[in-house]
């Protein structure tokens, strides 16, 4: 079991967004035995699912180094001062400059931006929607902001790049369908970005070197 976890994790990562995307879904629909599924216990659970799959994917990296005598020198060695920091990172440099510097510089890169940059993207555009839903409330209901930035975990990075224009352009057909052929003038936004979610995460990265937009956003 642990081999597989260290050697599958973005596959088993996959399945786990899946069966949270299907249950967000069935929850969204009122369906009977989903329904006292709260939305925060799902958030949390997707915000602990981020946390851990960096967690899980730093403690792999830490132990294929340490294994080989080869790598196992990268877990002793500081950051060489030649590597150079962003302005951002740049406060960090002496701590990294000790033993595992080397390491924690390389796991950061690898594993943690990509998280640290989607709980931002996702928190900043769901107090947009908090802010808008002040002005105008009649375009919320109760638990579709939760839902959206649920949504927006679910893509994952760079899933969530793709995810934004997706979902408008997913909501701008359901809306076509629902004044055309249902008579109903005002859809809300949650479902489609529930809808957009599994397609950007299993096809941003190919939606993104189609658009040759990928090298933009790739961090490691």
């Amino acid at each position: 079991m642990t081999y597989i976890f260290i050697q599958y994790p973005h596959i088993i990562a996959m399945v786990v967004w899946f069966i949270i995307t299907v249950l967000s879904l069935l929850r969204y629909f009122n369906y009977q035995i989903f329904a006292r599924i709260s939305w925060k216990a799902l958030l949390i659970v997707a915000v602990v699912l981020h946390i851990g799959y960096a967690s899980l994917l730093t403690w792999g990296q830490y132990t294929q180094w340490g294994s080989d005598s080869i790598t196992k020198v990268f877990l002793n060695q500081p950051l060489p001062q030649t590597v150079p920091l962003t302005p951002v990172l740049a406060w960090a440099r002496p701590a990294l400059e000790q033993p595992l510097g080397y390491f924690i510089f390389y796991v950061f890169g690898h594993f943690w931006i990509s998280t640290i940059l989607l709980f931002g993207i996702a928190g900043f555009f769901g107090m947009l929607l908090k802010l808008r839903s002040y002005y105008r409330p009649w375009n919320f209901k109760e638990g579709e902001i939760v839902v959206i930035t649920l949504a927006l975990l679910v893509s994952g990075w760079p899933g969530v790049i793709v995810l934004l224009p997706l979902a408008f352009v997913f909501a701008i057909i359901f809306s076509v369908v629902s004044s055309t052929f249902y008579g109903v003038s005002r859809i809300y936004l949650a479902p489609a970005f529930l809808v957009a979610a599994p397609v950007a995460l299993f096809l941003g990265i190919t939606i993104l070197k189609f658009t040759e937009l990928y090298t933009l956003f790739k961090l490691s």
